[in-house]
């Protein structure tokens, strides 16, 4: 082989274990619990520690983006004091001690705390990113999203959002307002380039005419006619997946379509009192 071709075949072997290495630093764990700080935990600590030893079992391989819902104001400062410094974090809250008596004080045994939900980044993130929208909604809890941005690489936003549940029955026309307000944000950015990360609680199950919003309108069929895809979706790309609450399927981790490949999603038992499990993904940017 002459000298020259054999420069250039050299040079583009090197090219091509360059973009290899980049797109496995490019790939990810997400993580999503709704812990139930409050109605299975009270505001006690007991839920604080076997969460961070979730988030830290294997240095370099810990997920990298994290979604809390339900988790009291006391929790997630805690959560945060025991984590190493990596971890950055946003809490927003949804229902304060002024709107509910006995809010997350362990039966009055501890001083009553807000309750809401949080974002967890290990990694870099970009100061003063912290953005909150909130949704509509009919009672005390006042349903948001909150999103940061991580710095890993690629410019991503992180979001978490608890969408109402089935009762009482009045809710279900915030819900499906609640959820159509969470797409016209994250569907922009992600039409505009973005990459998002959406994890939550939707109260919903996968078939739900009101997720038609997010499921990709070219994968889905049906009325599908969204830009995202779901970690738990399987291998053979359906509205479905493993329950993570007795009711079904109801908790969620969304990336849009063009900019990231899922590679897996998982639900795992509850690691405290929760009545909701834990959905891990895995996802890597695909340009």
């Amino acid at each position: 082989m002459p000298r020259f071709a054999r420069a250039l075949l050299l040079a583009l072997m090197i090219v091509s274990a360059q973009a290899g290495t980049a797109a496995a630093s490019h790939q990810w764990k997400t993580w999503h619990f709704n812990m139930a700080g409050n109605t299975q935990e009270d505001g006690r600590s007991d839920p604080v520690g076997p969460i961070v030893d979730s988030l830290t079992i294997n240095p370099g391989d810990d997920p990298k983006f994290v979604s809390l819902n339900e988790v009291c104001e006391n929790q997630y400062r805690e959560l945060m004091a025991r984590l190493p410094p990596a971890w950055h974090g946003e809490f927003a809250e949804t229902v304060d001690t002024d709107h509910y008596d006995g809010l997350c004080d362990d039966g009055g045994d501890i001083p009553e705390h807000d309750y809401g939900i949080a974002v967890l980044i290990r990694g870099d993130v970009v100061a003063g990113s912290r953005y909150v929208k909130e949704l509509p909604h009919p009672s005390y809890e006042r349903r948001k999203l909150l999103c940061k941005t991580a710095e890993a690489a690629v410019w991503v936003h992180t979001c978490t959002t608890h969408i109402d549940n089935e009762f009482p029955e009045y809710t279900q026309i915030y819900k499906d307002d609640q959820i159509r307000a969470v797409k016209e944000y994250v569907e922009p950015l992600a039409n505009d380039g973005k990459r998002v990360v959406l994890m939550g609680d939707f109260n919903v199950e996968p078939q739900s005419e009101k997720l038609d919003r997010f499921y990709h309108y070219t994968m889905f069929g049906g009325g599908a006619h969204g830009i995202f895809e779901e970690v738990d979706q399987g291998f053979e790309t359906c509205r479905c997946g493993a329950a993570t609450h007795d009711r079904g399927k109801i908790d969620y981790t969304w990336v849009n379509n063009r900019d990231w490949d899922v590679l897996d999603g998982s639900v795992h038992n509850a690691i405290t009192a929760s009545d909701h499990h834990i959905l891990r993904g895995l996802i890597r940017v695909n340009h």
